[in-house]
């Protein structure tokens, strides 16, 4: 059996095949994003036409960072990153803030995908709820999505590092948005007893007419 620095072939093999899982796992680092906007990418609240920057205190509204494969446009195809944000406040009317240099799960480096920013009201909850893309709401609220972005994130990890991607600039996320209202929409037994009351009154308004 070969032997080369005290080590058989199957200790050679064995280091070979860690060398290559960690050349791989630093070649898909998870890439780095600067998560926050500025006075040209302000985000607003508001029904259409009476829209103003929101100015409500921190975590009156959060935002989540969604990614999908280069060139997707159908908001239902991406998904959560699970990287967070929120508002700023009164002293920053209209801006948010979720980290400089965040690491984001399911976006190597350098990899190129598209991704947009999603925004709602803490009426909804702090938890990401995918439903939101399909118009799914389990309470009254605000939401609303930006503008589609195509771009890669730096990182640290695989060679040479890279610097963070801003989410929000003159090549990604340009301009602001703004979350819209939404309504809860009922249980089907909850639908299913409001339809039935509603009957019931319009059988009841009739039989006096009668």
């Amino acid at each position: 059996m070969q032997m080369i620095s005290g080590l058989s072939s199957s200790g050679q093999r064995l280091i070979a095949a860690c060398f290559l899982l960690f050349a791989t796992s630093g070649s898909l680092a998870q890439g780095t994003v600067n998560f926050f906007n500025d006075a040209a990418t302000l985000v607003s609240v508001g029904a259409l036409g009476q829209q103003t920057p929101i100015s409500e205190p921190p975590n009156s509204y959060y935002f989540g960072l969604l990614i999908a494969p280069a060139g997707t446009t159908n908001p239902s195809q991406f998904s959560f990153s699970t990287v967070y944000a929120t508002n700023r406040g009164a002293a920053f009317p209209g801006q948010l803030f979720g980290g400089v240099g965040v690491a984001v799960p399911g976006w190597p480096k350098g990899v190129l995908m598209t991704f947009s920013v999603a925004g709602w009201s803490s009426s909804l909850g702090h938890n990401w709820n995918q439903g939101w893309l399909m118009g799914d709401f389990g309470a009254s609220g605000y939401f609303g999505l930006s503008s589609f972005a195509t771009a890669t994130p730096g990182g640290s990890g695989g060679g040479v590092p890279q610097g963070n991607l801003d989410l929000f600039g003159p090549v990604t996320i340009a301009s602001g948005w703004s979350l819209a209202p939404v309504l809860a929409i009922p249980e089907p037994s909850a639908a299913a007893i409001i339809a039935t009351g509603a009957m019931a009154l319009m059988l009841k308004h009739h039989r006096k007419k009668s």
